[in-house]
C-alpha cells in the first residue's frame, strides 16, 4: 500500500500542479478499499473557467472510457 500511494500521490501531484489538464481552481480526492483491501481513489478536478473545454470533440479526448478485454 505504501508504493501504491506514492506512485498515486505523484500522479495526482501532477495533475493538480503539472498544469496538464489546464489551471485547478479546486479539488476533492478519497480514498476507499474494497473488500480485499485493495485500494482506490475517486478524485474531481474543478478547472479554471478559460481552461474547461467546451467543444464536445475536446472532451471526448480528455475522457474515455474501454470495456476491459475477456
Amino acid at each position: 500500500s505504501r508504493v501504491y500511494n506514492l506512485k498515486f500521490n505523484e500522479f495526482w501531484k501532477d495533475l493538480v500542479k503539472g498544469f496538464k489538464l489546464g489551471v485547478v481552481d479546486a479539488w476533492l480526492k478519497t480514498k476507499e478499499y474494497q473488500p480485499r483491501g485493495l485500494p482506490h481513489h475517486h478524485g474531481l478536478l474543478w478547472m479554471a473557467e478559460q481552461d474547461q473545454p467546451t467543444i464536445p470533440e475536446i472532451i471526448d479526448e480528455l475522457i474515455s472510457a474501454e470495456f476491459p478485454t475477456p
